[in-house]
């Protein structure tokens, strides 16, 4: 053989002395033990190659999830199932003041936060330990002015759990927000002579929303209309003007504008109203129809229910061309 790997050369000299003296019946099986020796080493030094840049790339991943970590503007705490803070990381602000975690590190978790939120946390701490899942609460505290925090609450494998605190604040403060102006719309739309809506367009103008107007103006409850929860809005309709509705609105939707029409509905008590239609199509920024939007009012004005009435009367009740009487398409700034 070429070349005798050192450890097998070792081996040798202690059973034969010398290579020279490797019997011909072993000389064929030595240099295979030989090429498996060479074999190995060529297997180790891959693999110790792999590991080195496996650890170069978990090192350098590490760095930037930690650097990623670090940048988070949470609080973390890494406690035990006891509560005990094993491990932090406060953020650089003064979302959660100027705390040092060798000041927390060892103690208490429930000890770093007031008496609400420690129970808060205690509760979801017990949860999370007890179904291993994860669990969030909120809570507020009184700085300068009242802020809002959400903790969560994640459980780990090896009876620990890592406790995420967020400022919520602006989210919450956005909420109320939301809230009043929805309260101040709601109120507005109780206030306004008639019914707001948005529907589907299909032939029963099946209602996604109705507002209180409703009751006065049908004599049906929100709730009713809604999804044709107890009737359609067609139905309500006078049976000679659904098809007149239905072509107006849909010519509308076809060219993007607003549309304005009148026709009679009939209401819960049996009464004939004249109403007044306003609305326009909700598209996409593709132009999808999503759905109609608009307001109905009864017209209560005698020389407007006059007219709408003679229009009615000097138009055919069956024309070929389906043209609707008393329908007029005005601008979007109308509605």
């Amino acid at each position: 053989m070429d070349k005798m790997h050192s450890l097998l050369r070792r081996q040798i000299k202690k059973i034969f002395g010398s290579a020279d003296n490797i019997p011909k019946d072993f000389q064929e099986i030595i240099g295979v033990i030989n090429d498996a020796y060479f074999n190995f080493d060529k297997d180790r030094l891959m693999l110790e190659h792999s590991i080195e840049i496996s650890s170069n790339e978990l090192v350098e991943a590490n760095s930037r999830m930690r650097s990623i970590f670090q940048a988070l503007p949470d609080m973390f705490l890494r406690i035990d199932a006891n509560g005990k803070i094993i491990e932090c990381k406060i953020p650089a602000n003064d979302t959660f003041g100027h705390i040092h975690p060798s000041e927390i590190i060892g103690t208490s978790v429930y000890a770093i936060f007031g008496p609400l939120a420690a129970r808060r946390l205690e509760w979801a701490v017990r949860r999370a330990v007890k179904n291993k899942t994860v669990e969030l609460t909120e809570y507020s505290v009184q700085n300068q002015t009242e802020q809002f925090r959400e903790a969560r609450v994640v459980w780990l494998d090896d009876e620990q759990l890592i406790v995420i605190v967020r400022d919520i604040t602006e989210r919450k403060l956005a909420e109320d927000r939301l809230l009043e102006s929805r309260r101040t719309l709601q109120t507005l739309m109780s206030n306004l002579p008639g019914m707001a809506y948005r529907c589907r367009n299909d032939h029963d103008w099946t209602m996604e929303f109705v507002s209180e107007g409703s009751v006065n103006l049908t004599g049906y409850q929100p709730t009713e209309l809604i999804n044709n929860s107890k009737i359609a809005y067609n139905q309500l309709i006078h049976p000679d003007e659904c098809e007149k509705v239905w072509g107006t609105i849909q010519a509308a939707l076809k060219e993007h504008k607003p549309f304005q029409l009148t026709y009679r509905i009939k209401t819960a008590d049996g009464e004939q109203k004249w109403v007044l239609e306003q609305g326009q199509g909700v598209f996409t920024s593709k132009g999808e129809l999503l759905a109609i939007e608009g307001f109905i009012s009864e017209i209560t004005d005698a020389n407007a229910r006059k007219a709408a009435e003679k229009n009615l009367a000097e138009s055919p009740k069956e024309s070929a061309d389906n043209e609707a009487p008393a329908v007029v398409t005005t601008s979007a700034t109308e509605i």
